[in-house]
């Protein structure tokens, strides 16, 4: 029998809806579902961990879950741990495989993320004391992890003790996570947690659309930007585009254009055209359908 693969998902009930989608989303694209095992956790979990010293973010603490995860899953080695405002087009085991069953040695496994998190960061991880390798920050969003060897270290334990003494982080467990393991982790290939347009558009097997949350439980659907669109349209089976992402989408040729911006205006604008265009390419029926619809 094909190795188990472990993932978790965490939501409270104002996340509930995202953890849905994207737990469709993964075994839509998933060729042997029967290999998946899942960890779904919620607040009920949460209240029995010493969560005071966090601040909440986007309204919750359920992103912290994941530094208690060693203790949690003691009789688990690995886990791939995936935010709940992602959506997938690729198998999760492909992921799984190519770290899990290579020469893996790291504690985690992530995707760098944007430049303008890291630059956000910076005065905490400067007033803490950490020196970060900034072409190594990754983000927490997916992520494969080494439980024995993140309990070995003591992870949570040393998260508890940066926050009382240095307080919260811009980017809550993300920049924990980069603070103790930045020297510890493994770089994975951009499509797997993809945060805005790369080189070849078609390659993403994981669209991450941060800031959806606040849509969730929208009655009438989001129509911009385009990355709260395709949440709704994978969410409700609808097929809708607003003109002004068809227009985004219409600009993609011209992306590399956004090079010549202030970085904080460059990513907003190449998210918006990036998502723009897969927005279009999915609800038309292009190159992103799931596995299973491609059969």
């Amino acid at each position: 029998m094909a190795e188990r693969v472990h993932v978790v998902l965490a939501a409270d009930a104002n996340y509930a809806p995202g953890l849905d989608v994207t737990r469709k989303s993964i075994l839509r694209s998933c060729a042997t579902p029967e290999r998946l095992e899942w960890h779904v956790f919620d607040e009920r979990t949460l209240a029995d961990l010493d969560v005071r010293a966090f601040k909440a973010y986007n309204t919750s603490k359920m992103t912290y879950l994941r530094l208690f995860l060693p203790e949690l899953l003691p009789n688990v080695a690995w886990v791939v741990y995936v935010d709940v405002d992602t959506i997938w087009s690729r198998d999760i085991c492909e992921l799984w495989d190519s770290v899990v069953r290579g020469p893996s040695s790291a504690s985690i496994y992530w995707v760098k993320d944007m430049g303008l998190a890291m630059t956000t960061s910076r005065p905490w991880f400067a007033r803490a004391g950490f020196e970060i390798d900034a072409a190594r920050y990754g983000c927490a969003g997916v992520c494969v992890m080494n439980l024995r060897k993140l309990k070995g270290v003591g992870l949570c334990g040393k998260a508890l003790d940066i926050v009382r003494e240095h307080g919260t982080p811009p980017y809550a467990d993300q920049d924990l996570l980069n603070a103790l393991l930045n020297r510890d982790c493994g770089l994975l290939p951009d499509h797997w947690d993809v945060l805005r347009g790369l080189p070849d558009w078609r390659t993403p097997a994981v669209y991450h659309l941060t800031g959806v949350g606040r849509h969730f439980h929208d009655a009438v659907p989001p129509v911009y930007p385009p990355q709260y669109q395709l949440w709704w349209n994978v969410a409700q089976g609808t097929s809708d585009v607003h003109w002004r992402s068809r227009l985004l989408a219409a600009l993609w040729p011209l992306r590399f254009c956004a090079r010549l911006l202030p970085l904080a205006v460059r990513e907003r604008v190449m998210r918006q055209l990036f998502f723009a265009k897969v927005l279009v390419e999915w609800t038309d029926g292009g190159v992103h359908k799931t596995r299973n619809e491609r059969v």
